[in-house]
């Protein structure tokens, strides 16, 4: 999962936002169930990207790195996240597109 991993906080802040921020922006694009369904896939893919940055950002700061601040971007994602859970039955797919990152973090 390392092989072209980033290598210091820097990098990792840098990836972390840009990933939150294209989730983001792939949400707000959004606006049925219908939609959100056919988006479940992509959104998969996302969600695991940003989940293993998460991973490898645990595994460099257990060996002394600084921990990474907060993503500006998450605030965005937090909001989309929201609007699509409003959507009948987006928190069901939602949670769908999640569960293998969820894992992931387990």
């Amino acid at each position: 999962m390392s092989g072209c991993a980033p290598s210091s906080v820097e990098e990792f802040y840098s990836e972390g936002e840009a990933a939150a921020a294209s989730l983001a922006e792939e949400m707000r694009r959004i606006h049925s169930k219908e939609e959100l369904r056919a988006a479940i896939p992509k959104l998969r893919r996302k969600y695991l990207r940003i989940a293993k940055l998460a991973v490898l950002a645990g595994e460099l700061a257990a060996k002394g790195g600084k921990p990474l601040p907060p993503c500006q971007a998450s605030d965005e994602l937090f909001a989309e996240i929201a609007r699509l859970y409003e959507l009948p039955g987006g928190r069901e797919l939602l949670i769908s597109a999640q569960a293998e990152s969820l894992k992931l973090l387990e």
